[in-house]
């Protein structure tokens, strides 16, 4: 038997599966299924440790609405004016689609399962029963506000308002991200629709 550290390319044959391939086929590998046997494929996500990790929560058609008291720093950049977007004010928010994230159903709020940068963004439809309400939307993971705020000013009374934004930023396994709100004007407001969500971008 010859030495096959010795043979030269020509006389070495393709290991198993490559012969019946094609270019279609490109990017596959050959990895053991079962009883030695061996299956040319693409490997999954989670193979190659690819973590797929997100949750969104979700409002629809609400008509509650819940009082605001009047910031003490009109410009809504002072924490301590934010109220929590929690189920007192928020009934009726539920979790649409995860895997990984959990839902707090008292808070709204959303946890992550592992440490990483992650994407937290919403959208809201707003009614105010004030004119001229300018409305900010932060938010927090667990006690440490995230930097950002999003301002949006509500002109007319029942005028329905889309306050939007997001951020990239760094959680810790265990973590809860919620949504607060602030108002430059003492208002009833009612939040009719939201989405609401944490996506992991890089997992650290």
């Amino acid at each position: 038997m010859p030495d096959i550290r010795t043979l030269v390319s020509s006389e070495i044959h393709e290991p198993k599966h490559i012969s019946n391939t094609t270019s279609a086929d490109a990017g596959k590998v050959i990895t053991p299924l079962s009883g030695g046997e061996s299956v040319l494929r693409n490997l999954t996500p989670e193979e190659v440790g690819v973590k797929f990790v997100y949750g969104e929560a979700a409002l629809d058609a609400n008509t509650t609405s819940f009082a605001i008291p009047a910031a003490t720093d009109a410009t809504l950049y002072t924490t301590s004016d934010y109220v929590q977007l929690n189920a007192v004010r928020e009934p009726g928010v539920y979790l649409d689609h995860a895997n990984g994230v959990t839902f707090n159903s008292t808070t709204n709020g959303l946890t992550v399962p592992i440490d990483g940068d992650y994407r937290i963004a919403f959208w809201m439809n707003v009614v105010s029963d004030t004119n001229n309400t300018k409305l900010g939307v932060k938010a927090k993971e667990n006690g440490d506000w995230c930097n950002f705020t999003v301002k949006q000013d509500i002109v007319a009374t029942g005028r329905v308002q889309n306050i939007s934004g997001e951020i990239i930023t760094d959680m810790v396994n265990g973590n809860e991200v919620t949504l607060w709100m602030a108002s430059d004007k003492t208002a009833d407001i009612t939040i009719q629709d939201m989405r609401f969500y944490v996506e992991l971008l890089r997992a650290t």
